[in-house]
């Protein structure tokens, strides 16, 4: 398609606005999109692309629509990523799953648009960078080969990670290099906030009412209700094994939340 081929920035122009805070300000950005171009620099992207494109990543983090979505979720799943190594058959892939995975991000729209262009700006970004890989020497090429995953790989499978994020269930079918360790792992960061101490779990509920502001608090409770109690009728909320205090304080939140809101207590007005 045509539109794997407009420029990364471009495409992310029509969902982008003025960031509520200077993105040089932050140390955070600083560091996380230092990592975004060490790694992809590494896998033979060329400095300018891998530069620009985490700027244009940072700058979608930041658009003012966005309360918990935002480079401080990124941050905390790459941190996951790196306490947990051994959960991960394919880190390259699901590190890049992880910054691209909700860059595209408008609670108007919802899902499934948010997660199919993101995974547009993902296949741009590998279109993108193309060129580059191409120019690598052959030696250095080869190393390439020998030491990571290939382009056609990264792209299915970091495509397919993204994709998981709309149901966040296991998908029937999936590429075959892609494990389902990397599958449920991946998932299972994207959600870690809903294990968290009560306390910080009730500023990610506030910062996901922000995010959804545009509806009317009696709709947005039910609504919000509706969704939580989902997830709290799942066998289980985190995939594999050795998750259990994680799994009990998850269903602890999600019930307190679900108990505030259709009490009225929740989100506060």
């Amino acid at each position: 398609s045509s539109d794997l081929l407009v420029p990364l920035p471009s495409l992310l122009e029509p969902c982008a606005r003025t960031p509520r805070h200077s993105l040089k300000s932050s140390s955070m950005v600083q560091a996380t999109t230092t990592r975004f171009v060490n790694l992809t620099t590494a896998l033979g992207v060329s400095h300018t692309l891998a530069s620009s494109t985490a700027e244009a990543i940072a700058e979608a983090y930041s658009e003012p629509q966005r309360s918990y979505h935002t480079l401080s979720h990124i941050s905390h799943m790459l941190e996951g990523l790196d306490q947990f190594p051994q959960r991960f058959s394919d880190r390259v892939a699901v590190e890049l799953a992880v910054w691209f995975h909700d860059v595209v991000y408008d609670p108007v729209r919802g899902a499934p648009w948010n997660e199919e262009e993101s995974i547009r700006v993902w296949e741009n970004f590998v279109e993108a960078a193309k060129p580059s890989l191409v120019s690598l020497s052959t030696a250095r090429a080869a190393i390439f080969r020998e030491l990571i995953p290939s382009q056609d790989h990264l792209r299915t499978a970091v495509s397919a990670l993204i994709h998981s994020t709309i149901s966040h269930q296991l998908p029937a079918s999936s590429p075959p290099s892609l494990a389902t360790l990397d599958i449920s792992a991946f998932l299972n960061l994207d959600i870690a906030i809903l294990a968290s101490p009560s306390a910080a779990y009730r500023i990610y509920s506030d910062a996901i009412r922000f995010e959804y502001i545009h509806i009317p608090l009696d709709g947005y409770r039910s609504g919000r209700a509706k969704v939580l109690g989902g997830f709290l009728n799942r066998e289980k909320l985190f995939f594999g094994e050795g998750n259990d205090e994680e799994e009990a304080q998850a269903r602890a939140n999600l019930s307190d939340e679900i108990s505030g809101l259709e009490s009225g207590r929740l989100p506060e007005p």
